[in-house]
């Protein structure tokens, strides 16, 4: 059996996975975890912030920056998400960057707001098409 994912948000998908737990061969030991579901940011929201990226690294370069676009993801993410711990009591690992790639979509989009306004700051404006997941976030929050 390989790994199965099933998000249970109402009865259907709840009976959905009662029927698959009683169809279970349990002669083998199977192990089940249970957490909160969290979404994940959308697939439009991610091309907007990449495309955003590859604008502020054509802005920057073009005043004499040599920036690529990962030198310049990895400054936001030190900028805006910050370092997280490594726990480990044999190695000294150092902080390792926050990766942006975990965050449900209310966070990204957060950290969006976030290098708009950065970006904005250094005289670089940023496009925001009204369909896009952020531009819909935004007029939620508002």
């Amino acid at each position: 059996m390989r790994d199965q994912k099933l998000v249970v948000c109402n009865d259907a998908t709840k009976r959905q996975l009662l029927s698959f737990v009683e169809r279970l061969d349990v002669s083998k030991p199977i192990e089940f975890s249970f957490k909160p579901f969290k979404a994940r940011r959308s697939l439009s929201a991610n091309a907007l912030y990449w495309k955003w990226v590859s604008i502020m690294v054509t802005h920057f370069n073009s005043k004499g920056a040599k920036y690529t676009a990962e030198f310049l993801h990895d400054c936001l993410k030190a900028l805006f998400l910050g370092y997280k711990d490594i726990p480990d009591n044999k190695l000294d690992i150092p902080p390792q960057l926050k990766d942006s790639r975990t965050l449900n979509t209310a966070d990204f989009c957060r950290f969006m707001e976030q290098v708009e306004a950065w970006a904005i700051e250094r005289g670089c404006f940023l496009p925001r098409p009204e369909d896009s997941a952020y531009e819909k976030y935004l007029q939620g929050v508002r």
